[in-house]
């Protein structure tokens, strides 16, 4: 079912580019044609003075600027529908019928009062004639007129039915990221009370270590509650209170390496990007085996991307997917970068070289601005 026609508001907006535009347009078209008539009248193919050519062709052309934005703001407001054709159409003849006599009267109106001014008299002619004549041409104008506003008015509504789409997508999409980054909390904060419960009970210096360490990484979840990218030093530091949490309930079973190249730690990442994959390595790869082992982390720039990478010495798995997924409890982080950076992240799942398991995040290369004095 086609959709309705409405008012358009276009007219409201574009009111004095229309009347620019019409009387820019109509000024070239009438100068134009003027120089070909004076041509003529100096050849001797018209007697005429000089001066006159340009009369005819300029009041005709003004006439039809004074017109133009009205005719062009009609369109706009009484397009084509199914429903209603017929009626539009005899509104449209009406508009024509008075588009032509309006311009006929407006030019031959314009044309004797110059006239007069020069001390000479203009005749128009017989209007029997000359009324079907200029009929004829204003016809031809008014429906080419027509034709432009009622493409431009189309033109002008899909486009900003496609602004409209694309800002609606990128609001759902905003919206997507505060849910999945507003997951991150409560899942980390259960599972560090659940971390802290286990061993509260067998040592109370570190179940209280553990709850200050939890604070400071509250503390900075909350700096940053609206914030999806943070520096990469921020993120670290987040990250190491995480590990000195963990450390405190393992102990030597839990052994840790970050290596992070100098250049990249004023680059932009998630918040909170590394913390999943790095307890993910944890719970997966290292706490559920009675020697624990080994986890690293890197960053580092590659081919003009940031590269995240957290590998584990773990038992791993035969056949990793390759690509980040949710059957190895990080969907919500693949999600996460999708909605971020769309197909320029490459989130990567895959056997290391200890046989264990290796995510590899590469995202692009942008850094955070300078912070401010």
């Amino acid at each position: 079912m086609p959709e309705p026609h409405t008012p358009s508001a276009a007219p409201a907006r574009h009111s004095v580019t229309l009347w620019l535009v019409s009387f820019g347009y109509w000024t070239v078209e009438g100068l134009l044609n003027s120089g070909s008539e004076i041509i003529d009248v100096v050849t001797g193919d018209i007697d005429a003075t000089l001066w006159e050519p340009a009369v005819w062709e300029l009041t005709s052309s003004y006439a039809f600027a004074l017109l133009t934005p009205f005719l062009v703001v009609f369109a706009w407001r009484h397009g084509f529908a199914r429903a209603t054709w017929r009626w539009t159409l005899a509104c449209y003849l009406m508009a024509m019928t008075g588009f032509v006599l309006l311009h006929v009267a407006g030019m031959v109106g314009m044309r004797k009062g110059i006239y007069a001014l020069a001390g000479a008299r203009y005749v128009f002619g017989d209007l029997g004639l000359e009324l079907p004549y200029e009929a004829l041409k204003d016809v031809a104008t008014f429906w080419i007129l027509v034709g432009l506003a009622v493409g431009f008015d189309y033109y002008r509504r899909y486009r900003d039915r496609d602004v409209r789409a694309a800002q609606l997508e990128s609001q759902l999409t905003a919206a997507r990221l505060r849910y999945l980054r507003h997951q991150l909390h409560p899942h980390f904060l259960f599972n560090t009370l659940n971390t802290i419960s286990a061993v509260m009970h067998e040592d109370v210096r570190a179940a209280d270590t553990m709850l200050s360490r939890l604070s400071d990484l509250l503390r900075l979840a909350t700096r940053h509650a609206e914030d999806q990218e943070v520096r990469l030093q921020e993120e670290l530091d987040a990250l190491d209170v995480y590990l000195e949490i963990m450390r405190v309930r393992m102990g030597d079973r839990l052994r840790s390496a970050v290596d992070v190249a100098p250049d990249t730690r004023d680059a932009l990442v998630p918040f909170l990007v590394l913390q999943p994959l790095v307890e993910n390595a944890v719970k997966h790869g290292i706490a559920a085996r009675p020697e624990g082992g080994w986890l690293g982390v890197r960053a580092y720039r590659r081919n003009g991307m940031l590269r995240l990478e957290v590998e584990d010495d773990g038992p791993g798995v035969a056949n990793p997917p390759g690509a980040l997924s949710a059957g190895f409890g990080l969907g919500g982080t693949a999600e996460r970068l999708q909605h971020l950076y769309g197909t320029a992240a490459r989130p990567v799942l895959e056997r290391s070289a200890r046989g264990g398991l290796r995510v590899t995040i590469d995202i692009p290369w942008r850094l955070a601005a300078p912070e401010g004095p």
